[in-house]
Formats: structure tokens, C-alpha cells, sequence
């Protein structure tokens, strides 16, 4: 694929006015997944851990009672299954995959047991000497691991998760059998900025060189004054230059994204003309893509100015959709 230098059409809204709607709520809210796989972990483990102390043989006569096929081998599926997958869901291990038998056990009990006895799970009928006095629950507990389930599978395991360590060591033995004289994706270091600069300097030719490097100064000393997470992609040769660059960041809104969750954002993407049409663009945006879902992002947007038809085609080809296009006015006063 053909790689072009490509810019925002904002790029000084990277460091100006940045989103505040929910920069304070974000960094706890990207932690949410690890308190779903917790609780859910922890609940089925609990539940097949109970079983198992009862005896399979107990359970199985409960599922032959309700008219389960085979209720030996199904009392070990159920237990083995809950064990098992509880375990995975813990660890955010094969969650998709884990989900599946979880689901169904969940299904199963809302059916044969659950549903007649309406939606509340705790029905107090009374308080007496010996205690609380409950009726037959309903099904309102297996929806929410339903939901519980179905939130970690749409919108992945969250930090911590062995399902990322997994992605993360397919990547690295990805790169160690590409050809060592191509560039490699890492992200910018101090040492990096005068290259940067230079970069920039043909990305954006508006601002100064030294604009330039006080921004990159602070940005690559994690002192950008900045409300949400922003880093620097660099494809960087077997002599130590830098090809290229991407600038991406979090967003709390984009045009045509969800403006309920923020939102990853290429702020500039930029490959120096002596290395392009060798996939090192594609590289830097799925590079800038992995790190807007490790942010729980479930969406990335960009932009570039109404002529650059070059690179509309490059972002058309990578997936990218347009959204919207509009027209900027002044006036002075």
C-alpha cells in the first residue's frame, strides 16, 4: 500500500483545549473490566466449588429431577465447566471462548428453574425467629452474568488480562520474523526529539521548529499539559533514523463516534518520503489502533484536510469512513 504523509487538520488541538467531559472519570472506568472479571470469575468458581463439596451425584440427581439427558456426565460438564471457566474469566484468559458454556449453563438454569418463579432473585416473604424466610428465586441473577459476560466479550477484558499478555507475545514473535533491516513501531523517547522536530516541521510547516520542540519536550517527558492519555509512534530504521511518526491520543467526543466513552485520535501521521510504499504507515496506524483499545477504546477516528486526496484514499483503505466534511470561517474584528 502506498504511504503518504497525512496530518490532522487540527494538530494544534493535540496540546490546546483539550476534552474535558470525562477526563476524570476515564482512568478509573478503564479498570471497570477487572471488577466485571472478579465478581463473574469468582461467582462460578463458588458455584462449581459448591457442587463439587455436595458430590456430582447430588447435582445429578437434581438435573435428572428436571429432565436433563445423560445427568452424570451433565453434572460433571456443568461443574467442570464452571470451575474452569470462572478460572479463565478471573485471569481475562480465552474470555470469548469461555463465555460460551458459561452462557449456556446460565440459560439452561433460567429455563428449567428460574423462569416460572418471575424476574426478582430475592423474594422476602418473612422475618421469623429462626431468620429471613425467602421464596424460589427468579431469573434476575443469571441475567446479570449474562450481562456481565456479554460486556467483557464487546468490550474486551480490560488491563491485567491474560487474553492482552497473549496479543502482545503474538505481536513481538511477529516482529522478530520480519525482515530486521525494515523499520520497527516503538513508541518516542527523549533522544528521538530532533528528528521529531524536523518531522513535524514538514507535517505541520505553520509552526516553528522551536514550537515544535517544546511541545515534543514535554509530550516525551509525560509533562504534556494534556487532560487524557497522548503518546508518539515512531517507525524507526536499522541506522537508528526515524521513518515516520504517528501522534495519537484520547478524545472525549469525535464527529460520528459514540460520544457516550472517549474515542482514540490520530492527531498527525506522518512517513518520510525516502520509505514510503513499504507498509510502515499501516504499521504506525494498527500500532496507534493497539494502544486506543488498550485505552478500552472501541472506536479510532482521524482527519485530514478536503484536498488531500491521497490521503483520504490511505485512510479509506485502511478501514477508515468518512463522517463528515465542513467549511471554517473568519472573521476580524
Amino acid at each position: 500500500m502506498n504511504n503518504v504523509l497525512s496530518q490532522a487538520a487540527r494538530p494544534r488541538e493535540t496540546l490546546g483545549a483539550g476534552p474535558f467531559v470525562v477526563s476524570n472519570q476515564f482512568p478509573l472506568a478503564r479498570w471497570a473490566p477487572i471488577v466485571l472479571r472478579l465478581i463473574v470469575g469468582c461467582g462460578f468458581m463458588a458455584h462449581g466449588f459448591a457442587k463439587l463439596t455436595r458430590g456430582p451425584d447430588t447435582f445429578a440427581t437434581v438435573l435428572h429431577a428436571l429432565g436433563v439427558p445423560l445427568p452424570h456426565f451433565m453434572a460433571w460438564v456443568t461443574i467442570l465447566a464452571e470451575i474452569a471457566g470462572g478460572f479463565a474469566v478471573f485471569l481475562g484468559a480465552f474470555v470469548t471462548f469461555a463465555s460460551v458454556p458459561l452462557a449456556a449453563i446460565l440459560l439452561v438454569a433460567i429455563v428449567t428453574v428460574h423462569l416460572p418463579y418471575g424476574f426478582s432473585s430475592i423474594k422476602l416473604i418473612a422475618v421469623t425467629s429462626a431468620g429471613p424466610q425467602f421464596g424460589p428465586p427468579g431469573y434476575e441473577c443469571d441475567l446479570l452474568y449474562l450481562a456481565c459476560l456479554a460486556a467483557l466479550v464487546l468490550g474486551g477484558s480490560g488491563p491485567w488480562a491474560l487474553d492482552g499478555l497473549i496479543r502482545k507475545r503474538r505481536e513481538t514473535r511477529k516482529k522478530s520474523g520480519e525482515n530486521p533491516g525494515h523499520p520497527g513501531i516503538r513508541r518516542a523517547e527523549p533522544p528521538d526529539c530532533g528528528q521529531l522536530v524536523r518531522m513535524r516541521e514538514t507535517l505541520w510547516p505553520k509552526s516553528f521548529a522551536g514550537e515544535h520542540a517544546r511541545e515534543l519536550t514535554l509530550i516525551l517527558e509525560g509533562k504534556a499539559p494534556v487532560t487524557m492519555p497522548l503518546i508518539i509512534l515512531v517507525a524507526e530504521a536499522s541506522d537508528r533514523t526515524l521513518a515516520g511518526f504517528l501522534e495519537v491520543d484520547l478524545r472525549s467526543h469525535a464527529d460520528g463516534c459514540n460520544p457516550a466513552r472517549p474515542v482514540g485520535y490520530v492527531e498527525g501521521w506522518y512517513v518520510a518520503e525516502n520509505h514510503r510504499h513499504q507498509g510502515i504507515g499501516r504499521k504506525l496506524m494498527a500500532a496507534a489502533e493497539d494502544w486506543a483499545r488498550s485505552q478500552g477504546c472501541v472506536e479510532i477516528a482521524s482527519d485530514t484536510w478536503v484536498d488531500n486526496e491521497v490521503s483520504q484514499r490511505v485512510h479509506e483503505t485502511l478501514g477508515y469512513e468518512v463522517v463528515d466534511r465542513c467549511v471554517h470561517y473568519r472573521k476580524t474584528l
